[in-house]
Parts: structure tokens; C-alpha cells; sequence
């Protein structure tokens, strides 16, 4: 999934052969804890198959992720 799909429609619709950048893709694992660290929440950038097949290692990023806030 790409941030902003705003460059990505220019780059389509101007289609000059030349190399650009349009955008930045989105972490798989995106993890929001609240200040008092009564809640949190995990967004997931991925497929249904994707984290079917990538299950347990997609769960390790989120704890890793967890400990390093």
C-alpha cells in the first residue's frame, strides 16, 4: 500500500518515460499505544494471504515493536 496515491496518479497521467518517485510504502505492521498505556492498537498493511503465510513472524515484528515503546 503506498501513503499517497496523489503521485502516483500524476506519474500515471503525465507518463513521460522518466524515473519518479511516487511514494512511500506503508509499514506492514503499524502499532499506536495510548499515553497512559491502557490501550493500544495494530494496524495491518498486508493481505489475508500475506499474513496467513506470514503469521508468526508478523506477530514477533508487533512484540518487538511493543518492547522498543
Amino acid at each position: 500500500m503506498l501513503e499517497n496515491d496523489k503521485d502516483l496518479k500524476y506519474a500515471l497521467t503525465e507518463a513521460s518515460g522518466e524515473r519518479i518517485q511516487v511514494g512511500r510504502r506503508k509499514p506492514i505492521t503499524e502499532l499506536d499505544i495510548a499515553a497512559d498505556k491502557m490501550s493500544a492498537s495494530v494496524k495491518l498493511n498486508c493481505s489475508e494471504n500475506y499474513l496467513k503465510e506470514n503469521h508468526s513472524v508478523i506477530i514477533g515484528n508487533i512484540l518487538c515493536m511493543y518492547c522498543k515503546k
